[in-house]
């Protein structure tokens, strides 16, 4: 009797074609392709559409991580997802990492549903990856303490790590987050921001003859979102700039412009928060052919708005000529 040979998946089967230029034959099979899988979506139902949509990303996982070298089959990293997790450390681990890929991707599957996917290069989205890889307290600990942050009962990310980043090492390895040392790295990376200020005021201080002003905006949703210790970072720069100095003081611009009216005028340069510091995230040389046809659409979508809007009052006004009161919806907005 011939024993069983267990197979290993090679990486070279599984490896993404690169395609250097798409036809326009190949877009409308892309097209129709995507057509056919939103109407298959479109007829499971619901709960159908959830756990095939588990059962993929638990396969997508298997396959990227067969990638790297991991050999990480699914009934283990569905037992890593259920909490069930090896003895032994480098299987343990292997299979925790598994498990955080496939939570991770849930939540950007989710965020994709609801159009709420930010530009995947974007600087805080990947942070934002980077932190939510770490494991957190909704599958760390028990449901009934959690209680009612999981009403459904369904485990899911909550936001409350207890890992920090710790270095190179496995997910296995991280060690606990401690407060006091993040919101001491914070205050010094205030003091550092606030060193950069100073230093920026006088160097163009040197060359004006009015106070310099230097403007700071950011995203809102960075400090706190996306940047855990950020409000305690925005508390440490303002004491430190109350306390610590007298060179740089907080003033918004309209505040600026009443003691200051007569300012320079300039053009900022054209420049993005995208990929290398351009707009190269979304014209570069796989997709700046489709922008003639969207804009061509565009210019057509206004004309025909314009001539149906132009043939809707020319109706409503002989309607009304002849006696009549039509409702707006009966010859359109």
């Amino acid at each position: 009797m011939q024993s069983a040979k267990m197979t290993i998946e090679a990486v070279q089967r599984i490896e993404p074609a690169w395609i250097e230029e798409v036809s326009g034959a190949m877009t409308d099979v892309i097209a129709d392709l995507v057509a056919a899988a939103t109407k298959l979506d479109q007829a499971f139902h619901p709960r159908t559409a959830s756990n095939l949509a588990d059962l993929v990303r638990i396969a997508n996982t298997y396959y990227s991580n067969l990638i790297e070298g991991h050999n990480t089959r699914p009934k283990d990293i569905e037992r890593a997802l259920a909490g069930d997790l090896y003895k032994d450390k480098e299987r343990r681990n292997l299979q925790i990492e598994a498990a955080a890929h496939v939570r991770l991707q849930a939540q950007i599957d989710h965020m994709a549903g609801e159009n709420k996917l930010p530009e995947p290069a974007a600087p805080d989205f990947l942070r934002w990856l980077h932190r939510e890889f770490y494991k957190d307290v909704g599958w760390e600990l028990p449901a009934e303490y959690l209680g009612d942050v999981l009403p459904d009962g369904l485990r899911k990310n909550v936001g409350i790590k207890y890992y920090r980043v710790t270095g190179k090492v496995s997910l296995g390895d991280k060690q606990p987050y401690v407060p006091e040392w993040a919101r001491g790295k914070a205050a010094q990376h205030a003091g550092h921001f606030l060193e950069g200020r100073i230093n920026q005021i006088r160097a163009a201080a040197a060359s004006m003859d009015q106070p310099p002003i230097v403007v700071s905006p950011y995203d809102a949703e960075l400090f706190g979102h996306w940047w855990f210790e950020g409000p305690d970072w925005i508390n440490y720069l303002l004491r430190k700039i109350h306390w610590d100095q007298q060179t740089v003081k907080t003033i918004n611009v309209p505040e600026y412009l009443d003691r200051f009216p007569r300012v320079q005028v300039s053009q900022p340069s054209f420049s993005s928060w995208g990929y290398k510091g351009y707009c190269e995230v979304w014209l570069e040389g796989s997709n700046d052919w489709i922008y003639r046809h969207l804009h061509e659409n565009a210019e057509r979508m206004v004309e025909l708005a314009r001539v149906r809007g132009l043939a809707c009052r020319a109706a409503a006004s002989y309607l009304e000529q002849i006696g009549g009161a039509p409702a707006r919806s009966e010859v359109g907005a």
